[in-house]
């Protein structure tokens, strides 16, 4: 079985008192057996991000709350929504509001769009 990744997001302070968003990648494993030594206690912990098992066309990790791009074979580019997790559908669906999108690859038989079509842009997280 393979190990569930998450990223944590958390807010870096500079010298210059400007914030920026840094990540820290881990495992549930080595959460629950404490091999993870990160200092989550010293720091602001903005989100906790699960990896979905899925790369983008640029071979980019896609996880939750990431912004998807696709790439149209007629050319077009164009924003697709949020990656979440769609309870009703028990999988990723990156969300256009209400409105879900199903993704995944060639072998999938609910995909409206294929993972080999979409670029991670970025993520829904900021900073005030």
């Amino acid at each position: 079985m393979e190990t569930m990744k998450v990223e944590i997001l958390f807010v870096k302070h500079n010298q210059d008192f400007s914030k920026e968003i840094c990540s820290h990648f881990t495992t549930i494993e080595r959460l629950m057996t404490g091999k993870d030594k990160f200092p989550y206690n010293d720091v602001e912990i903005i989100a906790k991000r699960q990896f979905t098992g899925w790369r983008d066309m640029n071979g980019t990790e896609i996880y939750q709350g990431d912004n998807l791009l696709c790439h149209c074979d007629d050319g077009d580019t164009y924003h697709i929504g949020v990656v979440e997790w769609f309870k009703p559908w028990g999988g990723w669906a990156a969300m256009d509001g209400e409105l879900p999108n199903a993704f995944g690859d060639h072998d999938s038989t609910v995909a409206e769009y294929q993972v080999d079509m979409l670029e991670v842009t970025g993520h829904k997280f900021k900073i005030d």
